[in-house]
């Protein structure tokens, strides 16, 4: 049974996850997660877009299983840089990358760890927003 018919629940885009972890991470997982030029440009644009409408912005990359620096996540981090947006990596967090029972699959926490993860954030993202004036042009 695939996951999607196995689900319990699905709440605004997220989906959680409760059953032991079955799976493997693919070898050439940097050959899977490739961002070519367009869609580089596309971050470039958007992050124009959202600092030019006065809208706080901050990118965080999330953990992942057995995770090592990927390039599509050293090139994001360098945007971010160049554009100076707030960029959290918590891609290798050891806290989470070399434990597998927390993870649903490679790419996405259980529930449980999910929250924690959320939790472990929220004092980053709120040091980055606290007394950001939102003033869009709407």
């Amino acid at each position: 049974m695939d996951f999607f018919s196995k689900r319990e629940t699905y709440t605004n885009g997220y989906s959680p996850f409760y059953d032991s972890p079955s799976f493997s991470v693919p070898d050439k997982i940097d050959r899977i997660l490739v961002m070519d030029s367009l869609k580089l440009e596309y971050v470039k644009k958007i992050i124009d877009v959202v600092k030019n409408d006065r809208i706080p912005l901050i990118f965080v990359a999330s953990p992942k299983f057995g995770a090592k620096e990927l390039g599509v996540v050293l090139k994001i981090k360098s945007i971010c840089k160049e554009k100076n947006v707030p960029f959290l990596d918590f891609y290798t967090d050891s806290m989470f990358m070399a434990h597998k029972e927390l993870f649903r699959d490679y790419m996405h926490l259980n529930d449980k760890d999910a929250i924690a993860y959320t939790q472990r954030i929220i004092p980053y993202v709120k040091h980055y927003f606290e007394g950001a004036k939102v003033q869009t042009k709407y």
